[in-house]
């Protein structure tokens, strides 16, 4: 995705959720879903948000972290990741989050059944809400970190390990050494965007624009700071600028108007 937009749909009532993506699409690059509506309208729900996307990005947010399982008996991952996955890409989504604080076989268990029915990962290596930083910054271990891995036997290149600071960035390696796709990644956390773009060149997309704003940016100067930081391979997640306001579809096209600005200040040439 270049410098995509991208909803944030976390209205939880199934037709509401529906008739604002399909008021909104026109204006954004994609839709993303979260548990909330999932739990409500069951999986369909993504089949039926994907026919009123226009062909658009749909991601779905279940943050996938549960046990992932090698069945050496049966040659094949058999762990909850499997199960959840499997029912996502059955209902035609695009993308699906993944936890990667969890652990190895559980990233490995939805990066590998995800890629086998053409889905793509997005990893969480970071997250936008206070106190985040409890476990995400936590300073590295370097030396444990590296013979856990060793034990594992994954061949994660030392070196890239070695420039790892925090919980998070290694994180971010050990993902992209598994397969992931791109990372979600804090866009109200600029200091974090810079060391993503440090360790990798996938897709990032940025939630925590808006209303966990820091700094008291404007929600166009926020798009600004992600994009000149992430660069093209990148889209932005707006939620409730858009979804909360008393006219989404005003709000969702100034939200692109914003976008297209931002772009224009920053010497982009963009045209969809």
């Amino acid at each position: 995705m270049r410098y995509g937009l991208i909803l944030a749909n976390d209205i939880s009532q199934p037709d509401k959720s529906l008739e604002l993506t399909r008021e909104v699409i026109p204006y954004v690059d994609g839709v993303k879903l979260g548990l909330a509506l999932i739990v409500r309208g069951g999986v369909s729900i993504i089949k039926e948000t994907k026919r009123e996307a226009e062909g658009k990005a749909v991601i779905v947010d279940l943050k996938v972290g549960d046990i992932g399982f090698w069945d050496k008996k049966e040659g094949r991952w058999s762990g909850t990741n499997s199960k959840i996955v499997e029912a996502i890409a059955a209902v035609g989504a695009d993308y699906v989050t993944c936890h990667c604080i969890v652990g190895v076989s559980s990233i490995m268990e939805c990066i590998d059944v995800a890629h086998s029915l053409g889905l793509k990962v997005l990893a969480i290596p970071h997250m936008t809400h206070e106190g985040a930083e409890l476990s995400f910054s936590h300073p590295l271990n370097v030396e444990y970190a590296v013979k856990t891995l060793k034990d594992l036997a994954l061949h994660v290149e030392i070196e890239e390990l070695q420039r790892c600071k925090t919980l998070s960035e290694a994180l971010l390696v050990l993902s992209q050494r598994l397969g992931a796709d791109g990372f979600i990644g804090p866009a109200n956390k600029p200091e974090v965007l810079r060391r993503y773009r440090e360790f990798t060149s996938k897709e990032i997309f940025g939630p925590g624009i808006g209303r966990q704003a820091s700094g008291g940016l404007t929600l166009k100067e926020q798009m600004e700071t992600f994009y000149k930081i992430c660069g093209e391979r990148s889209a932005v997640i707006v939620g409730s600028a858009i979804y909360a306001a008393p006219n989404p579809v005003k709000a969702a096209k100034t939200v692109k108007a914003w976008r297209d600005e931002a772009l224009k200040d920053l010497g982009v040439v963009y045209a969809k």
